[in-house]
């Protein structure tokens, strides 16, 4: 009779994962349980100059405020946010 609860086998959960989702399901839902638990940060994406480039020509104002923005709201756009 088992006593105490054993640790969860990670490597057996992934294979089992593996076999019901499709492998980029897979590998989400472990990236998405992994950063719950605070074991995994997903890295910053910055962006290229041609995407700042874009998100500032699409502000046509001199309102600096207005860039600030657009460049924010583009960050947010690749980081997932």
């Amino acid at each position: 009779m088992k006593t105490a609860q054993s640790e969860p086998n990670f490597a057996e959960l992934e294979k089992i994962m593996l076999e019901v989702w499709q492998p980029e399901q897979a590998l989400q839902r472990m990236t998405d349980n992994a950063e719950e638990m605070g074991l995994y940060k997903p890295q910053w994406v910055g962006l290229t100059d041609e995407e700042i480039d874009e998100a500032v020509n699409s502000c046509r104002t001199l309102d600096t405020r207005k860039y600030f923005r657009a460049i924010e709201a583009k960050l947010r756009e690749k980081n997932n946010g």
